[in-house]
Order: C-alpha cells, then sequence, then structure tokens
C-alpha cells in the first residue's frame, strides 16, 4: 500500500515538472552574424608600376625647314621612353554593402620611381644630323575611384574606375642641325630646341580582388591601367625664330599592387 503511494506520486511530481516546463518560454540560440562589407577603412600597398611613352615631333605647316632638315628633325624625335620600378602608399575609403553587391568609393596616393632619359644618337643626312635627348619623370600618383563589384562571403571581386593626379613632366631638347650654331647645353648637345610640358590628370581603370582576414582586417591584389593622355609643346630654333618644330608624348602607366585594409566596422 506504502509502495503503490510512493510511486503514485513519484508519476504526478514528474508530469507536473514536464508539465511546467513545458510551460516555459524557450530562449532562443544567437544568430550568428552576418558579415558585411560595409563601413570606412585605410590601408597601404606596395607593387610594380611599368609605364609607356610614345614620343613625336612633327612640323607645322608654316615653319621654315628645307625637306631634309625635316626628314632628320622627324626620325631624331620619334620613339619612346619606357620605365618600371617600385610604387607604394596609402588607400582610403568607404563601401556600401546590399545583398551581395557591394559599392564603394576610394582615395589613394602612391610614390612612383618612373624616370626615363634617352639620348639618341645621331642621325645624318648630308650637312644635317639630328639627335635628341629627352626626359619623361612621374615621382608620384593619386587617384579618386569608384568601386563595384560582388561579394562571397568574405571575398569580394570588384572593377574600379575614376580620376588620376600625377606631376609627370615631358621634356625634351632636339639639335637637327650642326651648320645652326646653336649653344651647347648642360647635356652636351647643340640644343637648337629645347622645350617641355607636364601631365597633371587623366583616368585609371582596373580591377582587384580583396579577402577579408581575422578581425577587421582585410588583404586585396589589384590592377590599374592610367592613361594620362597626349601632351605637346612648340619649340623655335634658338639662332632661326622661323623654324618651329611640334613636340608630342602620351603617358599610359600600368600598375599591379596588394595591400592590406584595416575596416571599421
Amino acid at each position: 500500500m506504502n509502495k503503490a503511494l510512493l510511486l503514485a506520486a513519484a508519476m504526478f511530481s514528474s508530469a507536473s515538472a514536464s508539465a511546467l516546463a513545458a510551460d516555459m518560454p524557450v530562449r532562443p540560440l544567437p544568430a550568428p552574424a552576418v558579415f558585411t562589407w560595409t563601413g570606412f577603412y585605410v590601408g597601404l600597398n606596395a607593387g610594380y608600376a611599368w609605364s609607356t611613352q610614345p614620343l613625336n615631333v612633327g612640323v607645322p605647316a608654316f615653319s621654315d625647314i628645307n625637306a631634309a632638315a625635316t626628314a632628320i628633325a622627324v626620325a631624331a624625335g620619334t620613339g619612346s621612353a619606357n620605365d618600371n620600378g617600385f610604387t607604394g602608399g596609402a588607400q582610403l575609403g568607404y563601401n556600401w554593402q546590399f545583398g551581395s553587391s557591394v559599392a564603394g568609393l576610394e582615395g589613394d596616393f602612391n610614390y612612383l620611381g618612373l624616370s626615363r632619359g634617352r639620348d639618341q644618337a645621331p642621325v645624318f643626312s648630308g650637312a644635317f644630323n639630328g639627335r635628341a635627348f629627352e626626359s619623361v619623370k612621374s615621382d608620384w600618383l593619386g587617384t579618386i575611384r569608384g568601386r563595384f563589384g560582388f561579394a562571397i562571403d568574405r571575398a569580394l571581386i570588384y572593377a574600379t574606375a575614376g580620376i588620376a593626379f600625377t606631376d609627370a613632366k615631358f621634356g625634351r631638347a632636339l639639335d637637327w642641325s650642326f651648320l645652326d650654331g646653336c649653344p651647347i647645353g648642360p647635356s652636351g648637345l647643340n640644343q637648337c630646341h629645347v622645350g617641355s610640358t607636364k601631365w597633371n590628370t587623366g583616368w585609371a581603370l582596373g580591377g582587384g580582388v580583396e579577402y577579408a582576414l581575422a578581425g577587421n582586417w582585410s588583404a586585396k591584389a589589384e590592377y590599374l591601367y592610367v592613361d594620362f593622355g597626349r601632351e605637346s609643346f612648340q619649340t623655335i630654333n634658338a639662332n632661326k625664330p622661323a623654324q618651329t618644330l611640334l613636340h608630342s608624348a602620351r603617358l599610359q602607366e600600368q600598375i599591379l599592387r596588394v595591400g592590406v585594409n584595416y575596416r571599421f566596422y
């Protein structure tokens, strides 16, 4: 009898506890945080840059240069001054993520070690000779670019385009006739035609991939093509004002670089 009562009491207690537990609210487990690229970031980059600069000489229609001298001037002043070297700098920007798409704005400022001089051997034609010394130098590059890409979890693949800034300079000293008695310049050339011009603004286009690491860090690899267009200037023979030449050059730069960003999320 006592055993039967004890068993009944135990069963009643267990049923009551189960009913009470069923009535209590269940606390859900916290959902895992969703990764996002939205926010500010700053970072550093380093890489390799190379440039191509097609150079040309033209003779304006009103210029008083005979046919032989004209051919020499064009031959001596047409070519290219290509260079390559280290680049490094810093960037900052902001990303907005909506769904799997990411849009952003980034600015950067980089050192460029591009400095190229070309001293062409004299070109002879009878009483005339032609010789050119050209230099193209670019010490820094800055860009302001939009970025648009697609996020695959912690990876971001993007394209980028925008405005580019530089201080690149193209200079030329050209002697096309030893009969003119032109003054000797610091390079040792008879500098009948001397002048220079600068590039200031252009455009940049490229793409890259960025991957979010542990914490707030991410790493990226990027390619940029930068085009500053063509600049030109006119020179006058030091001793014959009617003899003019038109000098032009186009500056194009390509950059491969890697970098790291710290994201303020």
